[in-house]
């Protein structure tokens, strides 16, 4: 964390005095122990009534490093780049997918931001096909089509476009979908299927070099 080693750093520091009063617990990391240190010195200045000159300058700086921390777990990237008419439907899609996957992690967290803004921008260019693929007369009321060399090009990068992005929802959705629930491995030893064969199942398999059963199989003549 940037700020908390600067700040650290200055004589007297609100966070220098609470690192002192707050000792790391056992079972926290040392980032864990840092966001804690920062939140507590964050309440500490919020609620005092007069700050000094260096004080405003660390509240800010503690500020900062807390607005980023919490954006990186609303979404605030993917909100910020997506079109403003669909910025309601990112934040909630965002939570949804915060709560379905647990978000704990970084590598989730990157992933949901990745899925929101490949959503995002697959509804961008659905737009951008919709709104050029024909021209309306002036009331509205008939649709035509154009046939233009630069307009079937520009269509054709769109729908490129929109192809891309549903290929980038699949893939990060699959990987993160693994990432949260890994698909179960079965390995059997000397086990042989044949095409269409049958399993019983609640019968014991029999391991065909242990068989006691007698072999059917014809002798061959000496």
């Amino acid at each position: 964390m940037g700020s908390f080693c600067k700040i650290t750093l200055l004589v007297m520091s609100t966070l220098s005095l609470v690192i002192k009063e707050h000792d790391k617990k056992a079972a926290e990391s040392q980032l864990d122990y840092e966001d804690r240190m920062t939140e507590v010195a964050y309440w500490k200045l919020r609620d005092k009534k007069k700050l000094t000159v260096d004080e405003k300058a660390e509240f800010k700086e503690l500020a900062t490093d807390l607005g980023m921390r919490q954006g990186l777990r609303v979404g605030a990237v993917p909100i910020a780049t997506t079109d403003k008419q669909l910025q309601e439907a990112v934040k909630r899609l965002h939570r949804e997918l915060m709560e379905e996957y647990k978000g704990d992690t970084p590598f989730k967290r990157i992933l949901i931001d990745r899925i929101v803004s490949a959503w995002s921008m697959a509804f961008s260019y659905e737009r951008m096909f919709y709104s050029n693929k024909y021209h309306m007369n002036e009331d509205d009321s008939r649709a035509t089509y154009e046939y233009g060399k630069d307009k079937t090009r520009y269509l054709k990068e769109v729908r490129h476009g929109i192809e891309t992005a549903n290929d980038q929802i699949i893939r990060l959705t699959q990987t993160l979908q693994n990432l949260c629930y890994p698909p179960i491995q079965i390995k059997a030893k000397n086990a042989f299927f044949a095409q269409n064969q049958q399993i019983n199942q609640g019968v014991s398999p029999k391991d065909l070099a242990n068989s006691s059963e007698p072999s059917h199989a014809p002798s061959l003549p000496h």
